[in-house]
């Protein structure tokens, strides 16, 4: 964790575990995971993937999506995510599988990922996107994939056999 000093008070925290954090005063600060989404967008048997224009991870692949803003559920994180970086929206999906992941040092993830075969609109890049690009499914297990999602790539096959 980067953070030294109680957001509350300014006193050195102390690192109690992984976790939890305390300063002198009794405040407590909390390195939980941030809550991010992310859509998988199928279409022949290739994937959607959105290849990062900016840090962290530029020039790699990840699904569109990103982080859940305060007060907002994650079905409308992914509605704004997608429609910001893609320019799509989709009426029909379902949660396909939660992983998580060191997203920076010091910045634990906890990505929902929803899928969907059906969408509206033409893919085009924006907002920090810098490519988007239907790929093989197997991509996500390369070295070219921004994180590591084990298993996901059988989750995805696995919902496409069920058609």
């Amino acid at each position: 964790m980067k953070i030294a000093y109680c957001v509350e008070c300014a006193a050195p925290l102390k690192q109690e575990n992984l976790t939890k954090y305390t300063c002198p005063n009794g405040h407590f600060f909390w390195n939980n995971p941030k809550l991010a989404v992310c859509l998988v967008l199928l279409k022949d048997n290739k994937v959607l993937l959105a290849k990062r224009a900016l840090e962290p991870k530029k020039g790699l692949y990840d699904m569109p999506g990103g982080f859940v803003d305060y007060g907002e559920t994650p079905e409308e994180a992914m509605h704004r995510e997608l429609a910001e970086e893609t320019g799509l929206s989709v009426e029909t999906f379902e949660i396909l599988d939660l992983q998580g992941h060191e997203y920076e040092e010091n910045v634990p993830v906890c990505d929902i990922y929803f899928v969907s075969r059906e969408w509206k609109g033409t893919p085009d890049p924006k907002d920090d996107v810098a490519s988007l690009d239907w790929l093989p499914i197997d991509t996500i297990d390369s070295p070219q994939f921004a994180w590591k999602a084990p298993g996901l790539t059988d989750k995805i096959k696995a919902y496409l056999e069920q058609a």
